[in-house]
């Protein structure tokens, strides 16, 4: 729920942890939004759940941390690092974006749809505990759209990272040209065989045995390479 005429938030249930307190008075977009909990306060009452103080203190020294650590910014990706993509799926990518569509043998994506099945895909790669709680660390595992080029999570191998949009698409909105990128990236991704025939993400374990295949090529590659 994210409602930004909210002025007012009132938690009917317990407290439990610091988490959910930091999430609940977060609904509350107003600048002086009032966030209302009911607590036992009867003197020598147990209590097993978490009392708005305690959740008040755990809240401010989190963010005081926050505040006072050292910055780390998300890495410039420079566009001189990334070659012209000239892999098998080249053909098809052409071909989807003067159709408007993709199709495979059991299913279809198109301009409309795209950007969507991008997401999904974004949204079902295993990453770890540290990295989800880092801004700068998940931010490379996103998709980022930059004005005629879409760069792909940090695991899709270094050569298909980079999807260009052709020069006639220069003139278009700015979401057109992140359908156009989306259909070419979703190509791209199901040539990789990271999406299925059905258009579909691979399952967990499946796509945890990609990225690590993925990884020891690269790393044998950089291996191998001149000084």
């Amino acid at each position: 729920v994210d409602v930004e005429a909210c002025a007012f938030v009132i938690c009917f249930d317990h407290l439990k942890t610091t988490k959910a307190y930091v999430q609940m008075k977060g609904r509350a977009r107003q600048h002086n939004a009032k966030f209302y909990v009911f607590q036992n306060m009867t003197p020598g009452a147990s209590n097993p759940y978490l009392d708005l103080q305690s959740a008040q203190l755990s809240d401010t020294h989190v963010r005081e941390y926050i505040e006072t650590r050292p910055h780390y910014g998300v890495p410039m990706l420079n566009i001189g690092t990334f070659k012209e993509y000239t892999g098998p799926s080249v053909l098809a990518e052409d071909a989807a974006l003067k159709q408007g569509e993709y199709r495979t043998e059991l299913a279809m994506v198109n301009l409309i749809s795209a950007k969507s099945l991008l997401n999904r895909y974004t949204l079902s790669i295993p990453i770890e505990s540290t990295t989800r709680a880092t801004k700068d660390l998940l931010f490379l595992q996103m998709p980022q759209f930059e004005e005629d080029r879409l760069m792909l999570p940090a695991h899709i191998p270094s050569s298909a990272r980079c999807v260009h949009l052709p020069k006639f698409f220069e003139a278009s909105t700015k979401r057109e040209k992140q359908n156009a990128l989306s259909l070419i990236a979703c190509v791209r991704l199901h040539t990789l065989n990271l999406l299925n025939d059905r258009l579909l993400p691979l399952r967990r374990r499946d796509v945890q045995h990609k990225l690590l295949g993925v990884a020891l090529t690269e790393l044998f590659a950089a291996g191998n390479a001149p000084p």
